[in-house]
């Protein structure tokens, strides 16, 4: 018996030499990245070691802090150390030292990668920090006490460490310094003197542009313009990408001398004169068309045009390949088949696959992060590609990057997909051209469509302004009369949905195709729903185009700490109101009203109210805008709206508050219930009864507050998704929060996390992205400290009570239902009182600003 624990002493004592002996500092010069596509960390060398404590994905560079057999120690950049299996990584040399430079002029320092953390210190212009690690648009530094915090990575620079002696290799050549771009991601962006939307508008850029960064702050990027100038840019509207300088010229030549070709696979191709679509469209091409190849820039092809002049089109809707007849052979060196081949690189975490190019095809699989698939073809919006097993699937272009490689030796090239079909796809709708600016722009796109540069312009492709059968319907309102109503891009149901409406919400009518009907969204943009979806109404017969003086007379009254602005019609209108900040302002939008000259803009004497603008917002069908500049916040402004059953008037009266939660309302929608029990706890605890206990409490806070609170249930019984939305959008709540208890099938998740919708491209959400946003991290934030549980942090999605509600809304997920430990908490009264005392707090903080 001694000498058989004597054996298994010795054995341990091996083992643990060798973990100390393999984890010694020879590794901390080597990074694993990660291969596979969602691959465990386990908490020691070997499968043995369960459950996995956390999860990491394909691109992923881990620093190698040791090794055990064929299993690496890691460190992820958010600092958590665990075990990782070493046919799933590819261990690398780390590069060389950098060090992030601060380009702002006093910058925050956070606890984590986000503006939801906490801020733990300062730097300021010039400082320079060593760089840990990074997480999206988040570099991990070093401060100066040797503790380790995050910085906004659109405010620094990164370098590598002054006194560095590592080099480039000498095929590599670079000055070791890395430039910040500006890409554009909204389809027109406004260009502002100054980092807000109260500064002057001193022009637009489309989306694709690249503009070098100079600073920013946490909500505008400051940029500089071709001209030299400089100009801001609201960061939702671009993404940053980080270039080296040294590594590529501005425009890359042709190489070898050999001689391409840009053949063209979009249907009708704007040329540019520079490689952006900020610049002027100089040509068209069409399919099939091609083109000698002079050079690139980024995603963007220089050729030569057929009078012999330069141009630009974009790379993604052409094929480059060897000059047909050209005889020039590749070097020795490279043997290639004289063509290239397009690759696309996923750059969302996880990304669906389509059967076709639409969201309405079915989903036939997943990608991760940094797969590599060869493009087939594609047209705008969707990329065909070809699957590792050969089977053909569709990608939203949004979520990869399109790469060009050469192909070396014999190879066929990838599958010539047909021409585009003029009836589908293919051609993305452009901005609506003929729009008015909005008086006090709040830097959204003006519509919900890419360009693409796959067309002319103008609000519908060619092939599809006014198509064959269209009925126009002029006087007509839609209202939607099922639970939901999805307004698609085409009048079918294949066509991109841009926006989703719930019961009871009007559309102005444009016209008929076939079953569909034509509508004007509240921000201009058209769009199509199902005519069986909505119910369709004349509005009184009047000439809407007769010669009228005025198309309405706008009067005001003061009453005390009221604004009365009385609003008259010679015809019957509707109407909507929406709030905007920075600077603080009330919109009023009137529709279907005839020609003429509006009132003219005036400076109010009132406490409520600075100045009242107007304008026509568009001219078909016509809008006209009122815009209310307030003195106050909106926090201490209220408005109501009075309308005369005639609909040809209207008093809309806005107020002053003292108490920035007075006359509020609020909507909180337990989640689950009835029938719908929601995720069940290890020990069988239900969903459904802590988010009504945790929802009832809350509700009690906000009422003791002079609140005024809804419940979407009453008690245990189901409410349809749908209904909870559109009960909140009825009653005109100021917000909606959901409440619920998350579960997963890993029972070691924890921690609290709250998820909102901003989509940009929706033009019923897009006007008040930012306040969903500050509503989220508002309860984010109060959650994480008031119950100390692991802060899993903000995340967009389009759950369906979010992507429906009109007013900004939030989900959240208290904690794991899943996980034995926070189950158990949520069992506990107390817990569940710290939990809707958080989020009345939050909400709170979020009305009070």
């Amino acid at each position: 018996m001694p000498r058989k624990f004597l054996g298994i002493m010795l054995s341990v004592i091996a083992i643990i030499a060798i973990w100390a002996f393999s984890s010694s500092t020879g590794y901390c010069s080597q990074v694993a990245v990660v291969k596979g596509s969602v691959v465990n960390l386990r908490n020691g060398p070997g499968t043995n070691y369960a459950p996995p404590i956390g999860e990491v994905r394909q691109g992923d560079r881990l620093s190698v802090l040791g090794q055990a057999n064929n299993w690496y120690k890691v460190q992820t950049a958010a600092g958590q150390v665990g075990w990782i299996a070493g046919w799933l990584v590819k261990v690398e040399n780390a590069p060389a030292s950098k060090e992030a430079v601060v380009t702002g002029s006093v910058v925050n320092l956070r606890s984590g990668p986000g503006t939801s953390y906490a801020v733990v210190g300062e730097v300021k212009y010039g400082d320079r920090l060593p760089v840990l690690g990074s997480s999206g648009d988040w570099v991990k530094i070093r401060r100066g006490d040797g503790q380790a915090a995050w910085i906004a990575g659109w405010l620094v620079q990164v370098e590598q460490k002054q006194g560095d002696s590592s080099s480039s290799a000498p095929s590599q050549p670079s000055t070791g310094t890395f430039i910040k771009e500006a890409v554009i991601t909204g389809s027109y962006v406004n260009l502002r003197s100054g980092p807000g939307t109260s500064y002057t508008k001193i022009g637009q850029v489309s989306k694709g542009a690249r503009l070098p960064v100079l600073g920013g702050n946490a909500e505008w990027v400051k940029v500089r313009l071709s001209s030299g100038q400089e100009a801001w840019i609201y960061k939702e509207l671009l993404r940053i990408e980080q270039k080296q300088v040294g590594s590529s010229a501005p425009v890359q030549p042709s190489t070898g001398g050999t001689s391409k070709e840009a053949v063209v696979t979009g249907s009708v191709v704007n040329l540019r004169g520079g490689p952006g679509t900020s610049y002027a469209v100089v040509d068209e091409v069409k399919y099939g068309d091609r083109l000698p190849v002079l050079g690139s820039s980024g995603d963007w092809v220089k050729v030569q045009r057929s009078n012999g002049q330069a141009a630009w089109i974009a790379g993604w809707l052409v094929r480059v390949e060897q000059k047909q007849g050209d005889s020039t052979p590749s070097t020795p060196s490279q043997p290639s088949s004289g063509k290239v081949v397009k690759e696309a690189v996923i750059t969302g975490s996880y990304v669906n696959l389509r059967s076709g190019p639409g969201t309405s095809y079915t989903k036939i699989g997943q990608v991760s992060k940094g797969a590599r698939l060869p493009v087939l073809g594609g047209n705008a919006e969707w990329v065909k590609v070809r699957l590792s097993n050969g089977q053909e699937a569709w990608i939203y272009r949004e979520l990869l990057r399109v790469e060009e490689k050469p192909v070396s030796g014999p190879s066929n090239p990838p599958s010539q997909s047909s021409p585009p079909d003029p009836g589908g796809d293919s051609s993305s709708p452009g901005n609506n051209n003929d729009m008015l600016p909005e008086p006090g722009s709040n830097d959204q796109p003006d519509s919900s469509e890419p360009t693409g540069d796959s067309g002319t312009g103008g609000n519908q492709p060619p092939s599809q302004q006014e198509p064959s059968g269209f009925e126009p319907m002029s006087g007509w309102v839609a209202t939607v009369n099922v639970k939901a109503v999805d307004v698609r891009s085409h009048p079918r149901a294949s066509a991109r949905g841009i926006a989703q409406a719930t019961q009871g919400y009007k559309f102005p009518v444009l016209g008929r195709q076939s079953s569909w009907i034509k509508v004007r969204l509240p921000s201009g943009t058209l769009g199509w729903v199902r005519e069986d979806e909505v119910k369709l109404e004349a509005l009184p017969s009047t000439d809407r185009d007769a010669d009228v003086s005025m198309p309405f007379s706008l009067k005001t009254e003061e009453l005390n700490k009221k604004l009365r602005v009385i609003v008259k019609s010679p015809v019957e209108f509707e109407y909507s109101i929406m709030t905007l900040r920075d600077p603080d302002r009330i919109v009023l939008d009137l529709r279907n009203l005839p020609a003429g000259e509006v009132p003219v803009a005036e400076d109010v004497n009132s406490p409520v109210v600075k100045t009242i603008r107007t304008a026509w917002f568009q001219e078909e069908p016509r809008v006209a805008r009122i815009v209310c500049d307030l003195k106050k916040s909106l926090a201490y402004t209220r408005c109501k709206i009075d309308a005369a059953s005639d609909g040809r008037s209207l008093v809309m009266e806005i107020s002053l508050v003292d108490d920035p939660l007075k006359d509020r309302l609020v909507v909180l929608d337990p989640g689950h219930g009835g029938s719908d029990p929601g995720a069940i706890g290890v020990t069988g605890l239900k969903e459904k009864h802590v988010n009504w206990v945790i929802a009832k409490e809350c509700a009690q806070l906000l009422e003791a507050k002079g609140i005024n609170v809804v419940l979407t249930r009453t008690g245990d019984e189901f409410v349809d998704l749908y209904d909870r939305a559109a009960m909140a959008n009825r009653l005109g709540a100021d917000i909606f929060v959901s409440i619920h208890s998350n579960s997963n099938f890993n029972r070691y998740k924890q921690g609290t996390s709250t998820y909102y919708c901003a989509t940009v491209d929706d033009p019923l959400i897009s006007p008040r992205v930012n306040d969903r946003i500050r509503l989220a991290q508002h309860i984010q934030k109060e959650m994480v400290r008031d119950l100390g549980l692991n802060d899993l942090g903000l995340f967009e999605a389009k759950f369906a009570v979010l992507r429906t509600t009109h007013m900004p809304s939030a989900l959240v997920e208290v904690a794991f239902l899943s996980n034995w430990y926070e189950e158990s908490l949520l069992k506990q009264e107390s817990f569940r009182d710290r939990a809707a005392k958080a989020i009345a707090e939050g909400i709170i903080a979020y009305l009070s600003e």
